[in-house]
């Protein structure tokens, strides 16, 4: 329904306006000009989304750890993901269990110890829970492969 009061638009925010977490389907939003409210609306469609993605430092558990005989390449396509577990929330979660997308940083890593980019691969994912100085886990089935912080940039 398009009148003077009911009309479809396209906005678009830059990442620094608008925490992206705020910006799903079902969202709520006002407009202004100046301090005067014109406008209030809810997000029905989402489009060209974009992955939030911070750095952590990732340090890989060795085979004689109990780790992978060898940490994974970490670059290129598809890149390399794994069950996460924050250290300060309970395990086993109680809701779903969440990927990290992992994506190292070549120039700023070695071996076992890495600068990596990470994100989640899903939309709806808790993207709120990626937050500097929290330690998290690397899970591949029930084996710890690696642990890691994330990092301010």
């Amino acid at each position: 329904m398009r009148d003077k009061y009911h009309w479809r638009a396209a906005i678009r925010f830059r990442v620094e306006e608008a925490p992206h977490e705020l910006l799903t389907v079902g969202s709520y939003f006002e407009l202004y000009e100046g301090k005067k409210r014109v406008a209030t609306g809810e997000i029905t469609e989402a489009v060209g989304w974009h992955r939030l993605a911070m750095q952590a430092e990732i340090h890989w558990i060795n085979k004689d750890e109990g780790g992978r005989s060898r940490p994974p390449a970490g670059v290129g396509s598809p890149p390399y993901s794994a069950e996460v577990r924050f250290m300060d929330e309970p395990w086993p979660p109680m809701n779903a269990s969440w990927s990290l997308v992992i994506e190292k940083r070549e120039l700023e890593s070695s071996e076992y110890d890495w600068i990596a980019d990470v994100s989640y691969k899903m939309e709806n994912a808790p993207h709120d829970s990626l937050r500097p100085g929290r330690t998290f886990e690397l899970y591949e089935g029930n084996k710890c492969v690696a642990s890691g912080t994330l990092m301010a940039e």
